[in-house]
């Protein structure tokens, strides 16, 4: 049986935030580790993508997952588990569809 995400994507070190009495949102003082199934597909031919600061970066994954509610930050530090291996590398870009979430690593 084939299934759609057969991989593993953790997101470590993710902050939460919380609002504080001032209105002022301060970050928690735990951060956490998501682990989210995914499918990881190997960059293919010119894996370049322009990032925030208008610079271009290379990147070597495509991992595609279901909608995630949070935003991921530029340099978040990702585990992808596949069945080829571990890699560890950083977010790059991320795309937020009605059907899925495509990240950019």
């Amino acid at each position: 049986m084939v299934k759609q995400y057969p991989h593993t994507m953790t997101i470590e070190n993710l902050t939460d935030f919380e609002q504080d009495g001032n209105g002022n949102f301060q970050p928690d003082e735990t951060p956490m580790d998501i682990s989210k199934e995914c499918r990881c597909e190997p960059a293919k031919f010119n894996p370049i993508i322009t990032g925030p600061d208008g610079q271009s970066l290379s990147y070597e994954w495509t991992v595609y997952m279901p909608p995630l509610d949070v935003n991921l930050q530029f340099g978040t530090e990702v585990t992808l588990v596949t069945a080829t291996g571990v890699y560890l590398g950083t977010v790059k870009r991320q795309h937020n569809g009605y059907f899925n979430t495509k990240i950019w690593v």
